[in-house]
């Protein structure tokens, strides 16, 4: 198994050494965020090398250095779905689950969020497999946006 997971990260990396763009929305929420004095976190649950990887890719178009928090595998005990990166990035940025807003990509990830008690947006990337009775929010950064303006 550790050998086909090193072979995902490694096929993993070579897609990703070209710059790409951002999930349409995610800049706008990130400098939402930022402008409104907001913690901010990219909460995942996956390696290290990936979370480099990714951060190449898009470091022409998303500042990460704007994140207070970037976890990964290293920092918990069961991955997502599991609420264990949720509840450590809870603690290190000395926050309550009801202050707090998770965006996530799969049903299996949101229910990590919505374990612990944060209200999580779902917002389905192309391969998630979501459906639309799901209630994904496609159109997640104007659903932030009027979310930050009026809590």
């Amino acid at each position: 198994i550790d050998l086909i997971h090193d072979k995902k990260e490694e096929y993993f990396e070579e897609l990703l050494t070209k710059p790409i763009l951002p999930r349409h929305g995610v800049v706008e929420i990130v400098d939402t965020c930022v402008e409104n004095d907001l913690k901010l976190g990219f909460i995942t649950s996956t390696s290290i090398r990936n979370i480099n990887s990714i951060k190449n890719a898009l470091k022409n178009n998303l500042d990460f250095s704007k994140f207070d928090l970037i976890t990964s595998i290293e920092d918990i005990k069961s991955p997502k779905p599991s609420g264990d990166v949720y509840s450590f990035a809870l603690n290190e940025l000395c926050l309550k689950p009801k202050d707090v807003l998770a965006i996530e990509d799969t049903k299996a990830n949101q229910s990590a969020a919505l374990e612990i008690g944060i209200n999580c947006l779902l917002s389905p990337g192309e391969y998630a497999g979501v459906k639309y009775n799901d209630n994904p929010t496609y159109k997640i950064a104007e659903g932030v946006n009027s979310l930050i303006k009026f809590s």
